[in-house]
């Protein structure tokens, strides 16, 4: 099982992506703003989303803050950034574009 992903909001303010029963599966984007082939993905993740958001939930994690703003704030979900090195190390986030499918108790499928 997972932790949960910590690190901040687009408004800066510290933020927790956490896991349990109530929660539906989570679909976590992970990407980075000068990443080409996340630019190219983008229209394939949000396709994924219009026909699955029912039965999960979408959030996104850049690895970078330079450019989130002008580049991937539209996001039609939560997006966090400045993700703890904890966090960071349990995901294996590093490569770009990445996508992880938990359980809604924060394992992976």
């Amino acid at each position: 099982m997972l932790p949960p992903i910590r690190g901040r909001d687009l408004a800066g303010e510290n933020a927790e992506v956490r896991y349990g029963r109530e929660q539906l599966p989570t679909v976590v984007y992970v990407f980075r703003p000068s990443c080409v082939w996340c630019r190219r993905n983008r229209a394939n993740i949000e396709s994924l989303l219009s026909r699955t958001r029912d039965h999960y939930r979408f959030i996104g994690v850049s690895l970078a803050r330079s450019g989130l703003a002008t580049s991937q704030a539209a996001f039609p979900f939560p997006v966090y950034t400045d993700i703890s090195s904890e966090t960071t190390a349990a995901y294996g986030l590093g490569a770009t574009p990445q996508t992880i499918v938990l359980t809604n108790e924060g394992r992976v499928f």
